[in-house]
């Protein structure tokens, strides 16, 4: 599951962001690899996507080359994941989900 502020990017910003996300980090080199076309504007979009905060930026110690991290924390997607799923299975309500949970692990003891 993606963050929000990645999946309400605009199409080629979110498909470099995503690219990111999915892989845990990736330079530059390595998402214009990945993208169709090779786009070398992926080193732009980078970097606006470093500056808004979608994604943080460190030196790899290669080459003095910057690799592109995911800003959501783990903690976050997980509580993006865990939300989606209460939303989509239990119409958005907590006090549902957790009942299930508590019935479910009654159930293993």
């Amino acid at each position: 599951m993606l963050p929000r502020e990645v999946r309400e990017l605009a199409p080629r910003m979110r498909e470099v962001a995503t690219l990111v996300y999915l892989s845990g980090g990736a330079t530059a080199k390595e998402v214009e690899q990945r993208l169709p076309g090779h786009s070398k504007g992926a080193r732009t979009l980078l970097s606006r996507l470093a500056k808004t905060g979608v994604l943080r930026c460190r030196p790899s110690g290669h080459r003095r080359e910057a690799v592109y991290l995911p800003a959501a924390t783990n903690q976050a997607v997980r509580a993006l994941a865990l939300q989606a799923l209460v939303d989509r299975a239990f119409d958005g309500s907590i006090e549902e989900a957790l009942q299930t949970t508590l019935q479910i692990l009654s159930r293993e003891h």
